[in-house]
């Protein structure tokens, strides 16, 4: 979940891809995220409706 519980996020890896869905109670929308091949990093991108694109980009670096 996501936005203080208030959004859910579901989809499916192949490889190093993740393309999700994602909704709140009043939008949803699609996204891909791509892990690099070291795996320490994520990055992709978000859209709303049935786009995975156009809503912003999304980073993330693995916790250690």
């Amino acid at each position: 979940s996501f936005g203080a519980g208030q959004g859910q996020i579901s989809g499916l890896i192949d490889g190093e891809t993740l393309k999700f869905e994602w909704q709140t109670a009043t939008e949803r929308g699609h996204g891909v995220l791509r892990s690099t091949g070291d795996g320490s990093r994520v990055e992709g991108t978000w859209g709303y409706g049935d786009h995975e694109t156009g809503g912003g980009k999304w980073t993330g670096t693995r916790a250690r």
